[in-house]
């Protein structure tokens, strides 16, 4: 099978070890008005938009602020998170340079919303070997994807090679946890 020469990587756990940030950024911000941030409601927000996990504290907490408000608080921690609590993964610049080199379009697709993505992919100095940072919820992800591909020149011989390896990392997925 002949490699696609497009990239498409996850910001957070991949990019950086951002693991226990967004933890943190709740946790300070609970504490602001003496609430406890438990490991039950950062499960609960794990999947959630940043204005979705505000509205969970807010009401789940009985913050005195609005959800909008609180929104604008964790959006801020976060930007800052981003430069003192996580880190670039190692070799993740080498790696960077060496796709961009042999002319390799890459992308992030990231459920952090852009603003965020770029000002962490600025913090640690690679955003510019993307071409496009995309952010995305987990339903929307196989979207962007296919129209990233098809915005770069891809056709539907590309996404069909996408499919089929798709289709055999999951069985081998799934052959591995069957043990076989």
């Amino acid at each position: 099978m002949q490699l696609l020469p497009y990239a498409i990587l996850d910001m957070d756990g991949t990019l950086l070890d951002s693991s226990g940030m967004w933890d943190e950024v709740a946790r300070g911000l609970l504490a602001q008005w003496d609430a406890v941030y438990t490991p039950r409601q950062g499960d609960e927000t794990m999947t959630m938009t940043i204005d979705g996990a505000a509205a969970y504290f807010v009401e789940q907490c009985r913050l005195p602020v609005t959800p909008e408000e609180l929104a604008r608080q964790i959006r801020d921690r976060a930007r800052r998170a981003y430069g003192t609590i996580a880190t670039l993964k190692p070799g993740v610049r080498e790696a960077l340079d060496l796709m961009k080199d042999r002319g390799i379009t890459m992308c992030v697709a990231s459920g952090t919303e852009k603003p965020l993505v770029d000002a962490a992919l600025e913090q640690f100095g690679i955003l510019d070997r993307f071409d496009e940072e995309t952010s995305v919820d987990r339903n929307t992800a196989f979207r962007a994807v296919v129209e990233f591909i098809v915005r770069e020149g891809g056709d539907r011989t590309d996404l069909e090679k996408i499919a089929a390896l798709l289709t055999f990392l999951l069985e081998k997925v799934l052959d591995e946890e069957k043990g076989q």
